[in-house]
């Protein structure tokens, strides 16, 4: 019996430890990213940014849902997530895609009471590397870094449109 609840106590610790929550430290850094900069529109489907004018979807590309936690996260190339704008939505630009980040936080790096199930993990930006034309620009949302990466790679998607 004892044997059994060693094992049960080692598979607790082993599986608490895959989960990654967000992090964020308010005592020591300036919010970048608070709420108050936010206005959910269009039944929640779309947020405002008051500081940049700027429409975002609610969701990564691929989810739904209130919460965000419908459906698979669109995780695709860049000429794929170039192909995913539709109507007035489009890829951000890197600096826009940048003005999400919440560097108070980690993993992800993001404001996630406005943008919930943000994925710890790279976004596309429309921005093309100027120096590598086989490269483009992402964000990563887990920590907050910019890069530039392989189009070929894989990353996420938010689109984003002009008031």
């Amino acid at each position: 019996m004892k044997f059994f609840i060693k094992i049960m106590v080692m598979q607790a610790l082993f599986l608490a430890s895959l989960v990654v929550e967000a992090a964020c430290e308010t005592s020591t850094t300036e919010s970048l990213a608070p709420s108050t900069r936010y206005i959910a529109q269009e039944n929640g489907d779309e947020i405002w940014d008051k500081k940049t004018g700027l429409v975002w979807q609610h969701c990564s590309s691929g989810l739904s849902g209130a919460n965000c936690v419908v459906g698979p996260v669109d995780n695709v190339n860049w000429q794929a997530a170039l192909a995913l704008a539709t109507h007035d939505w489009r890829l951000p630009n890197v600096k826009e895609l940048t003005s999400l980040l919440e560097l108070q936080c980690n993993n992800p790096a993001v404001n996630e009471t406005s943008f919930p199930a943000t994925q710890a993990a790279a976004y596309w930006s429309s921005s093309p590397d100027r120096l590598n034309v086989d490269n483009a620009w992402q964000v990563d949302f887990g920590t907050g870094s910019v890069g530039s990466v392989s189009k070929n790679q894989l990353a996420n998607v938010r689109l984003v449109k002009d008031k």
